[in-house]
């Protein structure tokens, strides 16, 4: 009995170390779980686990619906059809490729439509198999608004400035103008020389009206109120080719009619830097702008023989 005594105390007293060091690590596991479960109870983000089968297995801080509402449930028992779809061919992505990503993306909960920035992670056993991902949507529907907010007001300024460039300076400076050609006249009687200064006065006058125009343009297209996109993209062309002395056209097979004047300025402004660009840096001697509308799609095209994007 006393000989084995030792490796009985030996083994208890190796049990007792590998209890310790068991409590030690739950001890360590909750207050983990602790500091994650207290982060997320303050925290403005919506985070959720789904299995293979994109099922709702797990959801913390749910918007507008219980928690209950989700479990066991896919994004089609809870969007909108084309939403379910877009958000179900993300998350596959993820599935399939083992590679997380974050993209802004919009959904409809609670009759409200909202904007995430949603960040998708898969998750993996011991062996590396992919369970199903987890997931993290930040609410950025106001920060969006802000966001459309501050281009209107910004759009709205470039107009205001246009405006009084167009009906202001302008208008002056045509004033100035008929001044000068008065001027010629009456110097053209006592000094030909005196009258052709007058006649150089007016002529840069006339330049300088023709440039605050075109400046007014950029600023504030006004043929968008006025006409409409067509034209303005019309007048993009010819004013390109006036000053840049290259090929530009504009070409619409059906009138396209764009209500918002909002997008129909934004549109603009993006043709309008495409041909800048496709003169600056891709050299273009050729250019066409192209809009068409479909019943569910508008489509701006902007095409030029210049050098293109060297790939990388």
């Amino acid at each position: 009995f006393l000989e084995l005594v030792p490796d009985v105390t030996r083994r208890a007293l190796a049990q007792l170390e590998q209890e310790k060091r068991l409590a030690s690590t739950e001890e360590a596991l909750r207050l983990s779980e602790e500091r994650f479960r207290i982060v997320l109870k303050n925290s403005p983000i919506v985070v959720f686990h789904q299995d293979r089968d994109l099922r709702y297995t797990w959801i913390h801080n749910p918007v507008f619906y219980p928690q209950a509402d989700f479990i066991g449930k896919r994004d089609d028992d809870l969007f909108p059809p084309e939403e379910a779809q877009r958000l179900t061919r993300l998350k596959r992505r993820v599935l399939d490729s083992g590679v997380g990503l974050r993209e802004e993306v919009d959904g409809t909960l609670g009759g409200r439509t909202l904007s995430y920035d949603l960040t998708v992670e898969p998750v993996r056993d011991a062996g590396g198999a992919i369970l199903g991902i987890t997931c993290a949507a930040i609410d950025i529907t106001e920060r969006k608004q802000l966001q459309n907010e501050i281009l209107r007001i910004s759009e709205l300024e470039q107009h205001r400035i246009g405006q009084d460039l167009h009906d202001g300076i302008c208008q002056h400076l045509a004033g100035i103008e008929l001044m000068s050609e008065v001027l010629e006249q009456n110097l053209a009687r006592r000094s030909k020389s005196d009258s052709a200064q007058a006649a150089k006065i007016a002529e840069h006058v006339r330049e300088a009206i023709s440039q605050t125009r075109r400046l007014a343009r950029g600023l504030s297209p006004v043929v968008l109120e006025s006409e409409g996109l067509m034209s303005a993209l019309q007048g993009l062309a010819a004013g390109t080719e006036k000053l840049f002395h290259v090929s530009c056209s504009f070409r619409a097979d059906a009138p396209v009619l764009v209500e918002d004047n909002t997008v129909a300025t934004h549109l603009y402004r993006i043709a309008q830097e495409a041909v800048s660009n496709a003169i600056k840096h891709g050299k273009s001697t050729r250019i066409e702008i192209g809009l068409a509308q479909t019943a569910a799609r508008l489509t701006l095209t902007v095409k030029d023989n210049g050098v293109g994007i060297r790939p990388l």
